[in-house]
């Protein structure tokens, strides 16, 4: 078993178009490595409320990107991994939902670079957004750093909501790391590799040290 460890690093290739069709593996971590979404519990992760939200939240990201498609996922007690397939340049319309299907025509595969149209994501903030809204359920391509970095500002937003009305715990300055594990996935060896570690990561996860 491959050992896809995360660190606070992200380890992209230089000068790679990230916003190119295929799969790619992530990992973003609370900062300080806090327990923030939940607990293991008999070898599952047990999600409390801001797990939940967190989790919501994700599920959210086929509706405002809709060139993403999820596939599989773990929220953990401090950390978060999961895989999305960005999909080819062209407009896709907002029905089309969440899948965890591989193509191994195209996984990984490095395709023409995809020029991104602005398009405006709900609860992010404003360098997220360009002049142009989203039109008849559909938006132009962003690359992965830029659906990740929406996710964690939405995410973080709707943390500091919950703070407020629902005494969640604070958090110190940011909810997130700054940086990021990621991952091209080349094929489908390696994605499937990948699924078995998300699916298997509450069984070996190890809280950290203090």
């Amino acid at each position: 078993m491959v050992d896809y460890k995360y660190n606070r690093y992200s380890i992209r290739l230089t000068g790679y178009d990230y916003s190119q069709p295929g799969y790619y593996f992530f990992t973003i971590v609370t900062q300080d490595r806090g327990i923030k979404f939940g607990v293991i519990r008999d070898r599952k992760i047990q999600l409390n409320d801001v797990g939940n939200m967190v989790d919501l939240e994700w599920k959210q990201i086929p509706e405002r990107f809709t060139h993403a498609i999820l596939d599989k996922y773990i929220i953990m007690p401090d950390h978060f991994h999961g895989i999305i397939q960005l999909l080819p340049n062209r407009k896709i319309p907002v029905h089309h939902k969440t899948q965890p299907a591989c193509n191994k025509n195209n996984v990984g595969t490095p395709l023409v670079g995809i020029h991104p149209q602005k398009l405006s994501v709900p609860g992010a903030p404003d360098h997220f957004n360009g002049s142009k809204n989203v039109k008849n359920g559909i938006s132009g391509e962003k690359t992965l750093f830029e659906i990740i970095g929406a996710f964690k500002s939405i995410t973080t937003n709707r943390y500091v909501n919950g703070v407020k009305n629902n005494n969640w715990q604070r958090f110190d300055k940011r909810l997130w790391q700054l940086r990021y594990h990621d991952h091209i996935i080349r094929n489908e060896n390696d994605l499937n590799r990948i699924r078995e570690y998300i699916i298997a990561n509450p069984m070996n996860y190890h809280p950290p040290t203090r």
